[in-house]
């Protein structure tokens, strides 16, 4: 027997109404339930949820419910349009290397590299505890950025006077003159003309030595009668070829020993035991480094000052 279809359609439509209407008959839709019944609610519901574990994991942030993630304080440049101080950013060196490294390169990116040469300078001389490698990091940047900038000091007139002494025979003294007057010169370079350097060579009596290495005798002085002096040190001239070398390699090692006492600074790393002694004093002593060792020469010595 067929069924027609509108019977049919009937019949679903009282099949879904009619339950639907037994359900909800009586029902009150529009009065809001009482506290008693909410309380009731939220109870079934708590006891509903999935309870969270108590037990701390190596997932989980550890510490207190109150506690908050403090994020990381924002690079600060300083102020990018006064002219910066020798030793701008020595206020940040506390926070170490890598943080100092992290302002030069922004400061490079912002293409402020005169703040950025400061900014790697501060990792060689200010930084507490730096690496091999972030020294390193920061004597390549330095001698980079030094090649594309002006010297910091263009009027010679306030350029701190350092004179370099030496002491061999008469023989040797010859010799040896050119060799100041050319280190002198590269030593008012290295300082980006923060130091104006002299030479000056004192000859003695010849030794009587057969053929043998010359002994040589060289140390930094300030000016004026107050004038402090640094340790001397000395070497032998085996040939002509090395006298330029052993040098500079003093002048070195002359400044690197006489910063150990300044205590605002650190010391220059060593000197590399290969290649050009002259680039050393370039990139590995800081601009602020020679300033400080100026002004060390020219304050009198220890046992000449008087107590204030």
């Amino acid at each position: 027997m067929r069924v027609p279809i509108p019977l049919v359609i009937l019949l679903c439509l009282m099949a879904v109404a009619l339950p639907a209407w037994l359900g909800i008959q009586g029902a009150d839709f529009l009065t809001p339930p009482g506290e008693q019944e909410l309380r009731a609610i939220r109870s079934r519901t708590e006891s509903a949820l999935p309870r969270l574990a108590t037990q701390a994991d190596a997932i989980s942030p550890q510490g207190r419910g109150t506690d908050v993630i403090a994020a990381a304080p924002p690079i600060q440049l300083g102020n990018l349009n006064a002219p910066p101080a020798i030793h701008e950013y020595r206020d940040r060196a506390s926070r170490g290397a890598s943080h100092l490294i992290e302002i030069a390169n922004r400061l490079r990116d912002k293409e402020q590299d005169a703040r950025a040469l400061l900014a790697w300078e501060r990792v060689i001389d200010s930084a507490e505890q730096a690496s091999s490698a972030e020294i390193q990091s920061a004597i390549d940047a330095v001698e980079n950025l030094r090649a594309e900038l002006p010297p910091w000091n263009r009027i010679p007139s306030r350029a701190i006077p350092v004179t370099i002494q030496a002491g061999t025979g008469k023989k040797s003294a010859e010799a040896l003159e050119p060799v100041l007057l050319q280190a002198a010169a590269r030593l008012e370079h290295a300082s980006s003309g923060i130091l104006s350097v002299a030479a000056k060579v004192n000859a003695g009596p010849d030794i009587e030595i057969d053929d043998g290495p010359v002994p040589v005798a060289i140390w930094l002085t300030g000016s004026g009668e107050n004038r402090s002096s640094t340790e001397v040190r000395s070497f032998t001239v085996a040939t002509p070829e090395t006298l330029e070398h052993d040098t500079h390699r003093s002048l070195y090692l002359l400044v690197r020993g006489h910063l150990r006492n300044a205590g605002d600074v650190n010391p220059p790393p060593a000197p590399p035991e290969e290649g050009d002694l002259r680039a050393a004093l370039d990139t590995r002593i800081t601009r602020l480094q020679w300033q400080t060792f100026g002004r060390l020469l020219n304050e009198p010595p220890e046992n000449d000052r008087t107590d204030r």
